[in-house]
């Protein structure tokens, strides 16, 4: 049966079986397309994914060097305080404010970054995290070469 003998059969004519017949096509083309829209959207979310996966080992790791920072001050100060112990009568004042303070930069470094980066973006807090911690290796760094051990001891 072709299709004009089906559409006579039908009781239509042969540009309405034409017609049909190009409607369900754009159908099946519409189908594809919206397949294509969610293998696309389904990319979209596992890109979503990756990004915040990433974000989160940043973080943890920006974290674990504040938390190093942290650690290797107080093994400093304890150490410091064993040697001066050994060597003179234990910790000058000014030692003890340098320690102090080897102690509370970073701690107050990420606090500052995570209170500027309230109301921002996940890259932008990360970002402040890792300008904070570069701010707390300089100091560290300055304090280990600029300030002598003798001012240690009391």
């Amino acid at each position: 049966m072709t299709k004009a003998q089906g559409a006579a059969a039908h009781g239509s004519t042969e540009q309405e079986a034409d017609a049909n017949a190009l409607g369900s096509a754009l159908d099946s083309e519409g189908d594809s397309e919206l397949n294509a829209q969610e293998v696309e959207g389904e990319g979209a979310v596992a890109s979503k994914l990756s990004h915040t996966i990433w974000f989160w080992v940043g973080f943890i790791a920006v974290i674990g060097l504040y938390a190093y920072s942290i650690s290797a001050a107080i093994g400093n100060w304890i150490g410091m305080d064993q040697l001066a112990t050994i060597l003179a009568d234990g910790l000058s004042d000014i030692g003890r404010v340098w320690l102090v303070v080897g102690v509370a930069v970073p701690a107050l470094a990420l606090l500052v970054s995570l209170l500027i980066g309230v109301g921002k973006k996940r890259s932008t807090k990360l970002l402040l995290m890792v300008a904070g911690l570069t701010v707390v290796a300089v100091l560290q760094l300055d304090m280990m070469h600029l300030v002598p051990t003798t001012t240690y001891l009391g």
